[in-house]
Parts: structure tokens; sequence; C-alpha cells
């Protein structure tokens, strides 16, 4: 019975340091999240993404169509792999940005957590700012005017007097500096 126990402990650390593998939600009916950290980046169809504190969270949102673990930078000097292969990087800003290794990515100041693998096409993309999950977002804003336009997931835009109030409305995904453009 011990022995099957720590099997089982060494394997489900073995799996938690894992973040190579794209994950796809299986139970949707979940209606209670336990509040433990365990940082994922989930995707959706329209190429944008947020942030989750763990995948409980990420799939009670039902157009999460996937997801990744994310491995912090902090812990880099431990898991620092040249070899490893590409790494897709997360900013301070909400941008994504591949890179060759994980050493790469967390030697920039502005990268915090990162993923194994290449970016998912179409959501790496310098011009897009994504908006942090809504608990990591502060709640006074200043009022200096650098309009932004942001973006609802339906891809609608909405021009904001800067980013703190873009991202702070409930709906906001991502946002690009300058006001929106009306054609």
């Amino acid at each position: 019975m011990k022995i099957v126990l720590l099997l089982s402990l060494v394997i489900l650390c073995a799996q938690a340091k894992t973040t190579s593998k794209k994950f796809t939600c299986k139970d949707r009916n979940n209606t209670f999240c336990y509040e433990t950290y365990e940082p994922v980046i989930a995707f959706y169809e329209d190429d944008t993404f947020n942030f989750y504190e763990n995948p409980c969270f990420a799939c009670l949102d039902k157009e999460t169509q996937f997801y990744y673990k994310l491995s912090p930078c902090g812990e880099i000097e431990e898991s620092c792999d040249e070899g490893k292969g590409a790494v897709c990087a997360l900013s301070t800003l909400g941008q994504l940005r591949g890179y060759k290794s994980n050493c790469e990515a967390c030697s920039k100041e502005k990268v915090k957590f990162y993923f194994e693998g290449a970016c998912p096409k179409g959501t790496e993309s310098p011009e897009r700012v994504y908006c942090k999950h809504r608990s990591e977002v502060e709640l006074i804003c200043l009022t200096a005017y650098e309009p932004v336009c942001g973006y609802n997931k339906a891809g609608r835009p909405k021009t904001f007097g800067n980013s703190c109030f873009a991202c702070s409305a409930n709906d906001i995904v991502y946002y690009e500096r300058g006001a929106c453009h009306s054609y």
C-alpha cells in the first residue's frame, strides 16, 4: 500500500512539471473549483486567450478550446535547458512571443511565464496587448489620456482613455495602442 501511494505521488509530481502538453477540457460540468495556483493560459477559437489560476477555472469558461500549463521564469535556474526547444513566452504586458529556449525567454526582463512549444498560430502579435486575468488588474486607474482600442471576445472594438480603463472593463480581452478606427 505504501509503495503504491509513493509511486502515485512520484507520478503526480512528474506530471506537475510537464508544460509541453496541450490540454483540452474533458469535464465541463464542474461548478466548483479549488483556489489552487497552477497558472494556465487558455485559447479560444478566435485566437484570443486569457489567464486562469488553474485548469478548472479555464474549463469553466465554455469558450476555452485548449490550454497550456504555464511555467514561471523565477524557477529558470533549475529548469534552464537550451536543448529543450522552442517555447512560447508571456510578457507582463500580456503579449505572446516565441523564443528558441526557456533560457532565452526568461532572460528577458518582462517575461514571467512560458510554456514549451511554439505559440499557437495567430496569437503572436506585437500590436496586441492582452489584458491580465481580472484578479491581477489594478482597481485604480490614472486619468492620463493615452487612447487604446479594446476588443471583446467577439472582436468588437471600443475606444478607452488608456489601457488601464480598457482592461478594467469586464468584457475586454486585448487592446491595441491608439483610438479605434471607424470606417
